[in-house]
């Protein structure tokens, strides 16, 4: 028995269903794709905008999903909706090219000349990085400089066994059994050794490197469950690079996006620039890396007053839920 072909009735049915089902996703990825865009320019400690600027660099996927399906909406629709609609689609792919262009300095290396130290900062999850892997990145990649954060005493001990010191015998900071544990390891003398007193802890020293500059080693809160501590935090990172002098460099787990105002705004008063970024590495997350799809770029080096990053590498530290970040260094 042949099946009779879908009356008129039915194919308008169908129509309706796939433009409401357009119109519901392509609104729905449109106010999402909004709302993270424009919280990424909120100079804020209030936990929901920050929180959802940790996600800014992918507002471009809503708002190319709301650009996708809004037209097609837009093409089903009749009467007063269709002009609706259009204005609509136009927002998104305003919002879109917006993002783009965003994005774009992140994929454009700077020209740099000279060459510097290496640094490689790592967050050690509680101690549970693998200290072999520390250890074995500093001998192959010749790293100079490291920052470690959340060195427990047991981890210091394990990564002291691999080798650590005999590789980069100078050392400032203190482990602890907290995620507080923060440490810098340098194949220079340090002298000058301060703590730079963010939530997580910090250590500031002077580097003896053929051209010396500030280092700085830091662990900042975190802007979903601290903000408040957060936001305290990087104006205290303002404040303390601003009171330096000389060239500076700053390292580690920032629990912080470029796409946050406020550390855009320590960027903007201190003359830091972001390594990645100077670098033209493009989208490359640092975290979480021991899930199928690391999304936020929290891990930075931030360079300034005549130090600039040459070139980027994101490295896995297994046990670890952060990448680590190596940067090449030039004077």
């Amino acid at each position: 028995m042949t099946a009779s072909p879908p009356s008129g009735r039915e194919r308008h049915g169908g129509l309706v269903l796939l433009m409401a089902v357009a119109f519901a996703i392509g609104i729905l990825a449109l106010v999402a794709g909004l709302l993270v865009a424009v919280s990424t320019r909120l100079d804020t400690g209030d936990r929901v905008p920050a929180t959802l600027a940790s996600v800014g660099t992918w507002a471009w996927v809503p708002l190319l999903v709301a650009a996708l399906l809004l037209p097609l909406a837009a093409g089903l629709a009749w009467g007063r909706a269709r002009p609706l609609l259009g204005v609509l689609t136009a927002v998104a792919v305003v919002g879109l090219v917006v993002q783009v262009v965003w994005l774009a300095p992140r994929f454009t290396p700077d020209e740099v000349g000279g060459s510097g130290p290496t640094v490689l900062t790592a967050n050690l999850k509680y101690g549970a990085g693998d200290a072999g892997t520390v250890v074995r990145l500093v001998r192959e990649r010749q790293v100079d400089l490291v920052a470690l954060e959340e060195v427990t005493p047991a981890s210091l001990a394990r990564l002291r066994a691999a080798g650590l010191e005999r590789l980069l015998p100078h050392a400032a900071g203190r482990p602890s059994e907290d995620a507080d544990g923060t440490m810098v390891f340098s194949r220079y003398a340090l002298t000058g050794a301060t703590a730079v007193p963010v939530s997580l802890g910090g250590v500031s020293v002077s580097v003896a490197a053929p051209e010396p500059f500030r280092f700085l080693a830091v662990h900042v809160s975190d802007p979903l469950f601290h903000p408040g501590p957060w936001y305290a935090d990087l104006g205290l990172l303002q404040r303390t690079v601003r009171a330096s002098t000389g060239p500076v460099v700053v390292a580690g787990d920032f629990n912080t996006t470029l796409d946050h105002a406020p550390l855009r705004r320590v960027l903007e008063r201190t003359g830091l620039r972001d390594g990645a970024e100077q670098a033209g590495s493009g989208l490359r997350p640092t975290w979480p890396s021991d899930r199928l799809v690391p999304i936020l770029t929290i891990d930075h080096v931030l360079t300034g007053r005549g130090v600039a990053v040459a070139g980027t590498d994101r490295v896995r530290v297994p046990g670890s839920d952060h990448f680590g970040l190596l940067a090449r260094l030039a004077a």
